[in-house]
């Protein structure tokens, strides 16, 4: 911000909206007390947003209190927390396709071949290349 806001107990909040535009995402907040700030959109992993080739920026003045509320939510549902589960989750599942008696010690762990994770690795970058939100649509069962 140039200039603090006249009223202390607001803050300018920042949403995004995608085709056909029916509802807003929050994106984070500035206050007078914190007049900058760089926002980490997630819009590269996000399917509902990388779909499409544009969106809308809304920018609003709300209490202070509403802003509070809306930042601790957001980072509950960090994207790349969940991307990055989903990965994991993925290398698991690979890994649990070796899991047969022969790959199994007697005390429960699992023996796989060196070059397991290269091929992992390889295979997770062809899926990518294909679709970078190909994690997002396997089920964890």
């Amino acid at each position: 911000m140039n200039q603090p806001l006249p009223d202390n107990t607001l803050g300018a909040s920042l949403y995004f909206s995608v085709p056909p535009y029916d509802g807003l995402e929050f994106i984070g907040a500035i206050a007078n007390e914190r007049p900058s700030d760089i926002f980490h959109t997630g819009w590269a992993l996000n399917p509902t947003v990388n779909v499409h080739s544009e969106l809308k920026l809304v920018l609003q003045l709300e209490p202070l209190a509403n802003l509070a509320t809306m930042i601790r939510i957001k980072q509950e549902t960090d994207l790349n927390k969940e991307f990055a589960k989903k990965v994991a989750y993925n290398l698991f599942n690979f890994l649990q396709s070796f899991n047969r008696n022969e790959n199994a010690t007697a005390d429960g762990l699992l023996v796989v071949p060196l070059n397991t994770i290269d091929k992992w690795f390889d295979k997770f970058m062809k899926k990518y290349a294909i679709d970078p939100n190909f994690v997002f649509k396997q089920s964890e069962e």
